[in-house]
């Protein structure tokens, strides 16, 4: 039971929800083309995390967990080459993932 809580613990203080910024990279009623886009910026960019939201009629297309603007900027730039259509970067709740030196820090005091 001691085990299973330590990993919960780990697992609800690993992400914690802030604000920040993403790239908003499409805007479609077609879940085809949503999907494939989403499988392109997995392919190229697999360090940054992918989020597809569907709010009706459209589905979402958004890269990143950017702390600072400049940091998204940069990828938007990138991002504007592949999808010519308009990228543009958005203030957002991002996660941002805790140092585990941090955590500890935390838990000393």
């Amino acid at each position: 039971v001691k085990k299973k809580a330590e990993i919960n613990k780990k697992n609800v203080t690993a992400k914690t929800p802030t604000k920040g910024f993403r790239i908003h990279v499409l805007n479609t009623s077609d879940r085809n083309q949503a999907l494939s886009a989403k499988s392109r910026l997995l392919s190229n960019y697999p360090e940054h995390k992918v989020y597809l939201m569907y709010q009706a009629p459209y589905f979402k297309l958004r890269i990143g967990n950017f702390v600072e603007k400049r940091s998204a900027d940069a990828l938007r730039k990138e991002l504007a080459r592949m999808f010519p259509a308009g990228v543009f970067v958005i203030p957002s709740e991002i996660e941002v993932k805790h140092n585990e030196n941090d955590k500890d820090k935390d838990d000393s005091k």
